[in-house]
């Protein structure tokens, strides 16, 4: 790179970024008059690292200017690379490099020296997946860290990084990490198509990555998965999936996200086959639970009153003597204000939050009841549904808007809008594909293992490659 001399270089760099506050820069003086010039940002560079890694070693030649190969074997421990011109110098000095300018026989050089400041949150346990049994650690904000951690659990040189800059405003660095001939090649080469077809000013959240690759902006189904733990997404980078790590969220994204996915943790994995089974049959009923019950609520009450034994039918119509509203209206106002209720939970600080979403349900409850607003059985449905909703955190949001829509179509057509609505959403699910993937996968298209570690958790031991015939020939 030749330009007519470090000065104007530097008088531009200097331009770029008046008044800033933080921009600094450090001049290095040498016999006869010559200077190198190090730039770069407070805070987003180590002072220390500056100071002792860079200034002390290119001071401590007696004077003497250090020559481009002097300088680079003086800094060999520091990552060093070129700058191609302005911009290039800035980008690498707002990515937190210390900018080196000089010249030498009329010809200017500028290197960037990665000394990026380690500063930010320590690794601990998510609050979003904290766990009984299994690996505490968790996702940061810095990616290159994320990075590593993924690392240390997958130790082989055959899972590859791959680097992109996204945000025209805010150069947000992002991560593709893969494992070489295990991660699909057609979900790689679509993953990479729609980075490749990202245009964004900015970029502050893996969220905004989200939504940008999804195939509809309308997908109610997510059809990218996300963690925070470094062990759930090692666990998946080893199954086929693709991790997209966007710098600064501690939400890591996995490609392609199943259905199936949303039923199982990396937890199950260390309990009984038995116990794990259990739960998975759990998640399932609940998420049912979680969608149809309002549903078939309302339409037993408004249509179908043959389907109750007479001594409960009895008892509903007693509870709901004093209540003004249909059980149409009045489930839906129930589930609404559940809604707002959880959402002044979530919103507020996290000590007023649980008091206030706690006592708040009580006493609306309460009140509601002794007001003759609504009967103490649409009372317990909401709050079984609700405590439903949440053993299933990865269609939280899309099992609220699939409820109301049941309801809705429960108390206008009954049983035939449940049974219309369940079709409905099984056609889109089935037709449904996450980056080449069928999203129903193993369910649709329907394989011969069709449980095989899905809702049956895939037991293990025969993989240990022994046998009691084995074992008893040890101890013989």
């Amino acid at each position: 790179m030749i330009v007519i001399n470090s000065e104007s270089f530097i008088n531009k760099i200097d331009g770029m970024f008046d008044r800033c506050s933080d921009y600094a820069k450090r001049e290095l003086s040498f016999r006869g008059g010559r200077r190198l010039t190090v730039l770069y940002i407070i805070n987003l560079c180590d002072k220390k690292y500056v100071t002792e890694g860079i200034l002390k070693p290119l001071s401590a030649e007696d004077g003497i200017y250090p020559s481009r190969e002097l300088m680079t074997a003086i800094l060999a421990s520091l990552p060093l690379s070129e700058c191609t011109g302005e911009s290039d110098a800035r980008d690498k000095i707002l990515s937190g490099n210390a900018v080196i300018v000089g010249e030498e026989n009329g010809q200017f050089f500028c290197y960037a020296a990665d000394a990026k400041s380690e500063d930010g949150r320590s690794i601990s346990e998510p609050d979003s997946e904290s766990v009984v049994r299994g690996p505490r650690q968790g996702f940061v904000e810095n990616a290159m860290l994320n990075v590593t951690m993924l690392r240390k659990i997958i130790k082989s040189e055959r899972l590859k990084v791959l680097s992109y800059t996204f945000g025209s405003r805010t150069n947000t660095d992002v991560k593709v990490v893969y494992y070489d001939g295990i991660a699909d090649k057609r979900a790689l080469g679509i993953l990479l198509k729609r980075l490749e077809g990202i245009k964004m000013d900015s970029c502050v959240d893996s969220g905004n990555l989200e939504l940008m690759l999804q195939s509809s902006k309308f997908n109610l189904f997510s059809e990218v998965g996300n963690s925070e733990k470094p062990d759930k997404v090692a666990s998946k980078i080893l199954g086929g999936r693709i991790a997209v790590i966007c710098d600064g969220s501690p939400v890591v994204l996995t490609v392609p996200y199943l259905f199936t996915e949303s039923i199982q943790s990396s937890e199950d994995y260390l309990k009984s086959v038995y116990y794990a089974t259990f739960i998975r049959i759990l998640r399932v009923t609940g998420m049912i639970l979680a969608v149809l019950l309002p549903a078939v609520f309302v339409a037993v009450q408004r249509f179908h009153k043959g389907a109750l034994p007479y001594s409960i039918y009895k008892i509903q119509t007693q509870a709901r003597s004093d209540v003004p509203f249909g059980i149409f209206t009045e489930m839906l106002i129930v589930l609404l204000i559940f809604e707002i209720v959880r959402e002044v939970g979530v919103r507020m600080p996290k000590a007023v939050g649980d008091a206030l979403s706690v006592v708040g349900g009580l006493i609306l409850g309460d009140a509601a009841i002794k007001a003759g607003i609504t009967s103490e059985t649409v009372v317990v449905i909401a709050a079984l549904t609700g405590i439903c909703n949440f053993m299933n955190p990865t269609f939280m949001n899309a099992n609220v808007i699939l409820r109301l829509a049941f309801v809705i179509l429960a108390g206008i057509f009954g049983f035939y809008g449940i049974a219309l609505g369940i079709v409905s959403v099984l056609v889109i699910l089935c037709g449904k594909r996450s980056f080449g993937a069928d999203y129903m996968m193993p369910f649709s298209p329907m394989g011969g293992r069709i449980l095989y570690d899905t809702v049956i958790m895939k037991p293990y031991a025969a993989s240990f490659g022994h046998s009691r015939e084995m074992d008893e020939g040890y101890e013989n």
